[in-house]
C-alpha cells in the first residue's frame, strides 16, 4: 500500500474521530442550564458584570436577544443578526465570562414588518404579519441568506454555540383559522399529491371520484376545513408535515453542522400548530439538536400541585415526538401576573420535577429582559426602555439566591 494511500486513510480516520468527538461533546454530561438575556436593555457597560452574574448563578449557556419595536409596534428579533458588531461584542463578553452563547433569531410573529408577498394567506382571506415559512420563495429569498449570515458572521466567534427558535410556530388560538392558501401553497400541494398518488386515476379511486373525476392534479385545491373531507384533510396535513421536514433540513444545511439548534414552542401551541399549520414536530426534530416545550406563563397561576402535574403531562407529550438525547425544557420561574419572583421552594420543585422526568437541558427565563408592557408608541414601547425588573433575575436577589442553590442541588444529584 502506498504511503499516500495510508496517509489518506489516517486523515479520514482523524476527521471521523473529530466529528464523533464533536457529536459526543454535544451530548452534555449532567445538567445544562440556560437563561435569556436581551443585550439592548441597558448600556453595554453592564454586560461584563451581568454575564459574570449569570455564570455565578450556575448557568452554562445564555441566549442573546436584540429586540426592537418595528413599524406598527411589531417586535423585531432580526436585529441580533443584522447588528453584527454589537452581537459580536456581546458574544465575546459572554464567552469571557465562561458562558456558551446561543442567539435567539426566530419567532414567526416577531420578525419585524414582513413583506406582503412573503405572508401566509388564511382560509378567511387574511394575510397576517408573519412569514409563510413553508414558502419556498420566502426560504430562498429570506431564510437561507439570513441563516448563512449567522453562520458566516458568528460561526467563527469563540463561545458561539448555536441558535434558538422561540414560540417556533405561534399559531392562532382560533381553530377556524387555517394557514396557508397562497397560489404557491396550492401548487406545491398539487405537486405533493401527484408524487404521492402517481396518477390522477389512482387519486380519483382513493377519493371515490367516479361521477366527477379530476382530469389533472392542477385542478385540486387544498381543503379549508376538515369538515370538507377527512381524506383530503389527511393529505393536506401529510403535505405540510413533509414541508416541515424540508424546512428543518434546509435550516440545518444553512446554519451548518457545527451549530446547535434548539427548537422551543409554547406548550399550548403544539397541538394547535399541527391542526392549523400542519407542523410535524417529530419530523422537524430530526434536523434539530433539542426540542423544548415552553411552559406558558399563564400556568404559573395554577396551584402548585396542578402546575407540577401539568409539567409532567407536557413532558410526556414531548417524549412522544423527541428522542431522549434531544429533550429540552423551557419555563418561566417568576410570577408574570403578580410581578414577583417565584418562591424558592416552588422553583426547587419545578426544576426537580423537570429533571426527574429525565430532562437534563433546561432553560429558565430570564436574567434580563425588556419591559414589554404597553406604554408609549407601539406595542413594544420605545427603544432602550428599562428592563422588566420584576421578572429579571438580575434585580431580584432572592431569585438569584434561589436559582444558585437549586442549580447546585441539581448538579449534585
Amino acid at each position: 500500500m502506498s504511503k499516500s494511500l495510508i496517509s489518506l486513510f489516517v486523515l479520514v480516520a482523524f476527521l471521523s474521530g473529530a466529528d464523533s468527538g464533536k457529536a459526543a461533546a454535544r451530548k452534555e454530561s449532567g445538567m445544562r442550564f440556560h437563561t435569556w438575556y436581551m443585550i439592548n436593555c441597558e448600556e453595554e457597560s453592564t454586560w461584563p458584570a451581568d454575564f459574570k452574574g449569570i455564570k455565578a448563578i450556575g448557568f452554562d449557556c445564555v441566549t442573546l436577544w436584540n429586540v426592537i419595536p418595528a413599524e406598527g409596534g411589531w417586535w423585531d428579533l432580526t436585529e441580533i443578526v443584522r447588528n453584527v458588531p454589537m452581537t459580536k461584542r456581546a458574544i465575546q463578553a459572554a464567552h469571557d465570562a465562561g458562558l456558551k452563547v446561543f442567539l435567539g433569531i426566530w419567532n414567526p410573529t416577531n420578525m419585524g414588518l414582513v413583506e406582503q408577498r412573503h405572508r401566509p394567506l388564511t382560509n378567511k382571506g387574511a394575510t397576517p404579519n408573519r412569514p409563510n415559512f413553508y414558502s419556498e420563495t420566502w426560504q430562498r429569498e429570506f431564510w437561507v441568506p439570513f441563516l448563512e449570515g449567522v453562520k458566516r458572521e458568528f460561526g467563527p466567534c469563540p463561545g458561539y454555540t448555536g441558535i434558538v427558535f422561540d414560540d417556533a410556530t405561534a399559531c392562532s388560538d382560533d381553530a377556524s383559522i387555517i394557514y396557508s392558501y397562497t397560489p404557491e401553497d396550492e401548487k406545491r400541494y398539487s405537486d405533493f399529491l401527484e408524487k404521492s398518488y402517481g396518477s390522477i386515476a389512482s387519486f380519483n379511486l382513493q377519493y371515490r371520484r367516479n361521477a366527477n373525476p379530476y382530469q389533472s392534479f392542477a385542478e385540486i385545491k387544498p381543503p379549508q376545513s376538515p369538515v370538507e373531507s377527512a381524506k383530503a384533510w389527511k393529505d393536506w396535513m401529510l403535505a405540510r408535515g413533509e414541508w416541515s421536514r424540508v424546512f428543518a433540513a434546509l435550516t440545518r444545511k444553512s446554519i451548518g453542522r457545527e451549530a446547535e439548534i434548539i427548537y422551543i414552542d409554547y406548550d399550548y401551541y403544539l397541538d394547535r400548530s399541527y391542526l392549523t399549520f400542519g407542523h410535524n414536530t417529530a419530523k422537524m426534530v430530526e434536523s434539530f439538536d433539542r426540542f423544548g416545550p415552553y411552559i406558558a406563563q399563564e400556568f404559573l397561576r395554577m396551584p402548585e400541585a396542578d402546575l407540577l402535574t401539568h409539567i409532567k403531562r407536557v413532558i410526556a407529550g414531548e417524549k412522544e415526538v423527541c428522542p431522549p438525547q434531544k429533550l429540552h425544557f423551557c419555563t418561566w420561574v417568576n410570577g408574570l401576573y403578580k410581578f414577583e419572583p417565584m418562591p424558592k421552594e416552588l422553583v426547587r420543585k419545578v426544576v426537580s420535577t423537570i429533571a426527574g422526568e429525565g430532562i437534563h437541558d433546561i432553560t429558565l427565563y430570564a436574567y434580563k429582559v425588556h419591559d414589554w408592557r404597553p406604554k408609549g408608541p407601539g406595542r413594544g414601547g420605545k427603544l432602550n426602555r428599562p428592563p422588566l425588573k420584576e421578572i429579571s433575575f438580575k434585580y431580584n436577589p432572592q431569585m438569584v439566591a434561589a436559582l444558585t442553590e437549586v442549580i447546585a442541588e441539581s448538579r449534585a444529584r
